[in-house]
């Protein structure tokens, strides 16, 4: 991704004093080319003054420098949702999820960029990237008879859930994956993030159990015998873990479309930073 500028002077109108100083320290060591340093006082500042725009537009931009893609999905996530109407944190959404492989989520907000913003500088860029995740999603979507068009929801949902999960936001992720499993109760992917939701919220059994279910469906997929090897070794069932960890060495499936997501992260640079 491009870069254009770094955040412009914060607006000390309504700041704490300590929230303004703080600010301008990290904008001082952003257009020094210390990110980390940034970073680190950033992060100080978002504990004492959470949900500021200021702050996660600069975090966003640390993580860019740095070339966190995963810290800058997570910051860009959280500025969206205070400021879903700057064209701005649109678009860096819709990157970070693009660079983060969120390839269906990527092409849902880029549309809402487009739809918003039809005439800013960057919508000719938006359009050539929607135009490679419409063919690559269609693509990936018709195995699961779906086309792109009637599946896009469902795999937007699939991701949140890839996202929340790593937020530790689980009761959401629950409620969100009971309701995609309402509609394909047999979709390995999905029952693949349920197990690690399950043992993130502490429920080993539940975890184990939805790997089996998984192996039953699936029997040389290589996410469930991974899991489920790793659940039984934690539960000290050393020997019951073997002969899944033995299968999983011998599996020959395929993991994610790991070729087809990291062709896609390549797409016509956008610009990610964010506007002070």
């Amino acid at each position: 991704m491009s870069k254009r500028k770094a955040a412009g002077r914060v607006d000390s109108i309504n700041l704490p004093r300590r929230l303004r100083e703080g600010l301008e320290e990290a904008e001082g060591l952003l257009s020094k080319n210390e990110p980390q340093s940034a970073l680190a006082r950033l992060q100080e500042l978002d504990e004492k003054f959470p949900r500021q725009l200021n702050v996660l537009g600069l975090m966003a931009n640390a993580y860019t420098d740095l070339g966190d893609q995963h810290g800058y999905l997570h910051t860009m996530y959280g500025l969206h949702s205070l400021a879903p109407n700057r064209a701005d944190t649109k678009l860096g959404l819709a990157g970070a999820y693009l660079v983060n492989g969120h390839l269906a989520l990527a092409l849902q907000t880029f549309r809402q960029f487009i739809k918003h913003w039809p005439r800013d500088e960057q919508s000719a860029t938006a359009q050539k990237t929607i135009s490679m995740l419409e063919h690559n999603l269609a693509e990936m979507l018709e195995p699961l008879d779906l086309s792109l068009e009637t599946g896009l929801d469902f795999a937007c949902k699939h991701e949140e859930l890839q996202v929340l999960m790593e937020q530790e936001d689980f009761e959401r992720c629950e409620r969100l994956a009971k309701d995609l499993i309402k509609q394909r109760p047999n979709f390995v992917p999905l029952l693949n993030n349920l197990s690690q939701v399950e043992w993130l919220r502490g429920n080993l059994t539940g975890a184990i159990e939805t790997s089996r279910e998984v192996l039953g469906i699936e029997a040389d997929n290589v996410h469930a015998l991974s899991n489920l090897t790793r659940f039984l070794f934690m539960q000290g069932k050393t020997e019951e873990s073997s002969p899944f960890a033995k299968r999983l060495k011998e599996s020959e499936a395929e993991a994610a479309d790991r070729e087809r997501v990291a062709a896609l992260r390549q797409a016509p640079g956008l610009d990610a930073r964010q506007e002070g």
